[in-house]
């Protein structure tokens, strides 16, 4: 590939392959990728030079999801959740007795799953206080509260995990999910293993799971988050 190359010209066709590559309207996939071939002829670049640019720029990113400190339950599994559907590994890193919940993956990746990670955190814990204030006339303790609550987001996360798997399955994001190499490579150098993520103290209550479930079924990243 040529020293000449126009950066931002190959940054656009770059966003329009993975644009059209990874959206679920047809229309709107076969526009990008047109648009993608059409800078490709004015340019004079070839494929051969869109994946060699691509090897040379992967950059790995450790990055910090949550802050240092106690980490409840509810955003370990948070993180699995969106680390395994963006590319991303999630660990803990543990600073004596605090810790934080931490993304490994090349870095655009990394930075959309943290944005996701936010997005679906501030909706989770709102649900959660929502519909515990719905039913304040059944807690009478902290304790109670926080079953019910901790119930309410246990759907919440189950219901989230299937609608992610449900948008893999229909727009057939199995490879497209698939870690890097230089990813699985790096996991692999800190010897990352799957851990066991905690199980909290629950509510038997029915409701508050199925709740949080349909919620969870619900969440939406903003639009143009992941384009």
């Amino acid at each position: 590939m040529g020293i000449d190359i126009n950066e931002g010209v190959l940054r656009k066709i770059q966003k329009a392959l993975a644009l059209a590559k990874d959206n679920s309207s047809i229309h709107e996939s076969q526009t990008a990728l047109l648009l993608a071939q059409k800078l490709m002829l004015q340019h004079g670049i070839s494929a051969a030079d869109i994946e060699s640019k691509h090897a040379q720029s992967k950059e790995i990113s450790h990055s910090g999801v949550t802050k240092f400190g106690r980490t409840p339950w509810w955003k370990s599994q948070l993180g699995f959740i969106i680390a395994q559907n963006f590319r991303c590994t999630m660990y803990i890193k543990r600073e004596g007795t605090r810790n934080r919940v931490m993304f490994l993956g090349l870095k655009e990746d990394v930075e959309i799953a943290i944005e996701v990670y936010q997005y679906a955190e501030v909706f989770l814990q709102y649900h959660a206080q929502e519909y515990c204030r719905s039913i304040k006339s059944r807690i009478k303790t902290r304790t109670v509260y926080n079953r019910y609550r901790n119930k309410f987001m246990m759907g919440y996360l189950a219901g989230l995990y299937s609608k992610f798997q449900e948008q893999v399955k229909q727009n057939d994001w199995g490879l497209v999910l698939v870690k890097d190499e230089v990813v699985l490579a790096e996991e692999e150098r800190l010897n990352l293993v799957p851990r066991k993520l905690k199980t909290p103290t629950l509510s038997r209550s029915k409701d508050a799971f199925m709740k949080g479930y349909v919620k969870g079924r619900q969440f939406e990243c903003p639009k143009g988050l992941l384009q």
